[in-house]
This record gives C-alpha cells, sequence and structure tokens, in this order.
C-alpha cells in the first residue's frame, strides 16, 4: 500500500495571505507604492486593502489587472469593476482572479472572488468611510498529475507518493478610514476576521493570519505621502510580527504619475523597493509596476493594469 502525504503546509503557505507576498490579484496601482495604500485605498484598491476605501472616490470604474511574482513563476489576472457614483452614500465593488503559480515542486492553480461595500459622507474637509468586504478562494495545490510509471517507481523506492489537495476558504475585512483635515487622512483595517482552518487539525503557520493595519496619508495638491504598518496577530504565537510600508506618488502634468515605495517586513526579514508609472485621464488609465527584494538576486513582482471610467 502505498504511503501518501498532503502538502497542506506548503499549500496554506501558498495562500493569497503569505507573509511577503501580495494579496492575488492586487492592482498594480498599489504595487508602485509598496503596498502602503490603507489610506488612500480607493477603487479597485479598497477590495484588497482597506474595503472602507471604496467611498474615497466617486466613479464607475471597470479594471484588468496582470501581475507575474518571479519567486513562484505565479500569475495572477484580475477583471474587477467598482460603482462608488450610483449611490451617494454607498460603494460597492467585486473582482475575480485567477491564479497559477509554482512553488518548488508544487503547482498551485485556482480562483479567488473578493467582494466589498462601504458607506462614507466627506463634507468641510472631514469625512468618515466604513467598509466590509469579503474573500473566497478555492485553489488546486500539489504537483504535476503523475503517469502510472512515475508513481510505481515512487512506490518501490518507498517515497511517498504526493496527491493533489483542494484548499477553500473564506473571509472578511473591515475598515475605517477618518479624512481628519483636507490633507490627512487615518484608516485601520483588520484583515482575516473569520478563522480559515479547516476542520479540527492544528492552525498552520502563515495560513490567512488574522492583521491589523493601521495607515496615514499626507496630501499636498499633486503631492501623497503614505505610511502602513500591518501587524500579524496570530504566525508567531510569541510576538507580533509587523509589516512596514511607506509610499508616495506624485502627479505630472495633470496625467502622469510617478510612484514609489520601501517596504520591510519582520516575517522573513527582507526590504523590498517599489517603483511605479502611470497615466490617467477622464476615460482610461494605464499603470506599471515593479516591486524588487533588495538582498535578494531576482525575486521580484511586476504588472501592468488597464482602466476605464464610465461616464
Amino acid at each position: 500500500m502505498s504511503r501518501r502525504i498532503c502538502p497542506l503546509l506548503l499549500a496554506l503557505l501558498l495562500l493569497p495571505a503569505v507573509a511577503q507576498a501580495r494579496p492575488d490579484g492586487a492592482s498594480t496601482t498599489s504595487l508602485g507604492m509598496a503596498d502602503a495604500v490603507s489610506a488612500s485605498a480607493v477603487g479597485v484598491n479598497a477590495l484588497y486593502f482597506n474595503p472602507a476605501g471604496m467611498t474615497l472616490a466617486r466613479q464607475y470604474v471597470v479594471e484588468g489587472n496582470y501581475v507575474y511574482n518571479d519567486h513562484t513563476g505565479g500569475h495572477g489576472m484580475t477583471a474587477a469593476a467598482v460603482d462608488s457614483k450610483t449611490n451617494p452614500v454607498i460603494g460597492m465593488g467585486v473582482a475575480y482572479t485567477r491564479i497559477d503559480s509554482t512553488l518548488g515542486n508544487l503547482d498551485r492553480a485556482g480562483n479567488g472572488i473578493r467582494g466589498a461595500l462601504s458607506g462614507g459622507h466627506s463634507a468641510d474637509g472631514f469625512g468618515f468611510h466604513l467598509g466590509v468586504g469579503v474573500n473566497y478562494g478555492k485553489l488546486t495545490i500539489g504537483e504535476p498529475d503523475l503517469t502510472a510509471t512515475e508513481e510505481q517507481e515512487l512506490i518501490d523506492a518507498g517515497e511517498p507518493v504526493p496527491f493533489v489537495d483542494d484548499v477553500e476558504f473564506t473571509t472578511v475585512d473591515a475598515g475605517l478610514i477618518i479624512q481628519v483635515v483636507p490633507t490627512i487622512r487615518l484608516a485601520t483595517v483588520v484583515r482575516n476576521i473569520l478563522e480559515t482552518t479547516d476542520g479540527p487539525r492544528p492552525r498552520q503557520p502563515d495560513e490567512l493570519p488574522m492583521e491589523v493595519g493601521v495607515g496615514c496619508a499626507l496630501g499636498f495638491q499633486q503631492f501623497e505621502l503614505t505610511f502602513d504598518a500591518d501587524m500579524d496577530l496570530e504566525t508567531d504565537p510569541e510576538k507580533t510580527l509587523t509589516h512596514y510600508k511607506v509610499g508616495t506618488q506624485f502627479l505630472l502634468g495633470g496625467s502622469v504619475v510617478v510612484r514609489g515605495g520601501f517596504s520591510s517586513d519582520d516575517h522573513d526579514g527582507h526590504e523590498r523597493v517599489a517603483f511605479g508609472l502611470g497615466y490617467v485621464d477622464r476615460v482610461v488609465a494605464v499603470d506599471l509596476g515593479v516591486r524588487a527584494t533588495v538582498d535578494v538576486d531576482d525575486e521580484f513582482d511586476a504588472g501592468i493594469s488597464l482602466r476605464y471610467f464610465m461616464p
């Protein structure tokens, strides 16, 4: 009888909440700012980083996004839509992501769906926005299919025969953004509120850990500076692991956006730099972004997104 092992731990390490990884499908606009956007997460970014940001800007927007991760050979393709204009108080959005990547000998493929709803009001420089988001994912993770000969060879050698593992999860985020004055926004967000452990087994490291994030955005005419700290409350029972991020973006000539960012992560001890460039007008926007690990060669994320602003 063949011995089989379930690659659950590696599977869970590949879920969207892997410490140093970005959420699957997250927009390229945030990538260029090192994802330091919890206080400025407008539109599609709000689906991934703070659902309260859905009502920061009034718009109908459709977005297509592609991101490549060099570390996993991963491809994430997203289609998203946001409507924060029909209702003067309520905003909503939805995104679908197709996920394909590889880590070690394990293939990872599946789908993710995010939805968010927020309410908010701004007047005389003061604003209050509150939102909730739902994140659902279904992934198939395992080695490529083995032929009968390859499986028999493993059995003859006394090696475990791996099999494909199906992982499915649903969780919830909740966020708040307060506009203190026209130039300052403060944010807090709790991610992965619902436990995603399947059945009675012990919780595995990095399995969609609950995070509490705080952020600040400072705006000066065409310039914005952002700060974020995401605190992982569950991965290490002995201490809180914090992911620090800072980002900036500057609008040139009314249509060209230059972005930059830096992050430092307690999970893996690595530091990362990011850069982005975009074009935006009343109808369309195109964004490019890249993030690279400072002390590791050939470990980077790169992406492109296209947005269409419906009248």
